[in-house]
């Protein structure tokens, strides 16, 4: 037997609620995602992410040469930069919520705090490319370098925590 043309609307209309029903529960499950899962996914993203530049050139030195160092790579001290890149887009986390924040002491501290890291990056980062272009490797840029980098993912980590809490 066919069903009606009435019959067959409902049975359309019944599978458009379904399939209405199943994106409005989804929506809310990816609106309950805990504040931590979205400090492991930025703090997933921001090392890789950050890593591509590197990676890059390691993987670009001259055929039949033997690959740069660490150290090589990190003597010129980009590091910083990326250090520098990662906590304004921590702190931009914060700013966009500004107004639904309530812990304001906590983002003045940490907005005053990734500008000042931010400055210090800098002058490093000067005195690195410095000491690059005078010869040998500083193992020291590449150790300072690689913890301020730990530091600003931590920063914007914290940020993105803050941030996440209040959405």
């Amino acid at each position: 037997m066919q069903a009606s043309a009435s019959e067959q609307h409902a049975g359309s209309q019944d599978s458009g609620t379904r399939t209405g029903q199943t994106v409005s529960q989804h929506v809310l499950v990816a609106e309950h995602i805990r504040s931590w899962k979205y400090v492991l996914v930025w703090a997933i993203g921001v090392l890789f992410a950050s890593l591509i530049p590197f990676l890059w050139r390691y993987a670009s030195s001259k055929p039949g040469s033997k690959p740069p160092s660490v150290y090589q790579m990190l003597n010129a001290g980009e590091l910083y930069i990326v250090a520098i890149v990662v906590l304004i887009a921590g702190v931009t986390e914060i700013v966009l919520l500004l107004r639904r924040i309530r812990q304001g002491l906590t983002v003045a501290m940490l907005i005053l705090g990734a500008i000042l890291f931010a400055i210090l990056d800098a002058a490093r980062y000067t005195g690195a490319s410095e000491l690059a272009q005078a010869g040998p490797i500083v193992h020291s840029v590449t150790f300072w370098s690689a913890g301020a980098f730990a530091v600003s993912a931590l920063h914007s980590s914290v940020c993105v925590g803050l941030a996440a809490g209040v959405r």
